[in-house]
């Protein structure tokens, strides 16, 4: 069953399906940012280099791509060994030698988007990554881009939250009520295990930086 409801993160009418709150994956991973941003800021830990970077790069994400669909970008295994087997041990931008751990070691680089084609994917370390990542929002923005920004950065900065979805405290107890009250008892209980189980730092219903692993989570 699919009708029309209205997004509460952009407040745009959309043809929903179940198991879908929100337009797009740029304005559920917005309000995943804003609600994360704020409780950084609530905690004192929001100037942290570390968590600053997280949320430049997902905001990078949102403006730049539409989101990070982290689904989408899996690839097989098989082509993963490949692919680092070609790299052979160094990073296929900044030629560094991978480590195991910290700023060089080995992720999957994605040349064009999601694209799974061998020649579009590359073995990069993470901080080869992460730039890449940054420099979507940093180089050349447009006035739209500018303008999202702002939006996105009034927001998580506004000392009451602007809209239920802003509300890292709030949000967890109510987001049930915008699922579709078509569902059956049945199916609306596996929509409330898909979010638990695949979107935790989107509900609340896990510790608060399952955000900051999901986004640090590079591949």
């Amino acid at each position: 069953m699919a009708y029309v409801v209205e997004c509460p993160n952009c407040s745009e009418p959309f043809l929903r399906k179940k198991r879908k709150i929100f337009c797009s994956l740029a304005c559920q991973q917005t309000t995943e940012l804003i609600r994360y941003a704020r409780r950084k800021r609530r905690e004192g830990t929001f100037d942290r280099p570390d968590i600053m970077e997280a949320i430049r790069i997902r905001l990078s994400h949102i403006i730049g791509n539409g989101g990070y669909d982290k689904r989408a970008r899996q690839i097989p295994d098989e082509l993963r060994s490949k692919i680092f087997a070609e790299a052979d041990g160094k990073c296929q931008n900044c030629g560094k030698t991978f480590e195991v751990k910290g700023d060089y070691r080995p992720t999957i680089q994605h040349c064009k988007g999601a694209s799974h084609n061998d020649a579009d994917i590359q073995a990069w370390c993470f901080r080869c990554n992460m730039d890449h990542a940054l420099s979507l929002l940093t180089t050349n923005p447009t006035p739209e881009q500018v303008s999202e920004r702002a939006l996105i950065v009034e927001r998580w900065e506004a000392p009451q939250a602007l809209r239920v979805v802003d509300d890292d405290e709030l949000w967890p107890n109510v987001w049930r009520t915008f699922c579709p009250n078509q569902l059956s008892m049945d199916e609306f209980e596996d929509l409330a295990d898909y979010y638990d189980s695949l979107c935790e730092f989107n509900t609340g219903s896990a510790d608060g930086d399952a955000y900051f692993a999901h986004v640090m989570d590079k591949d």
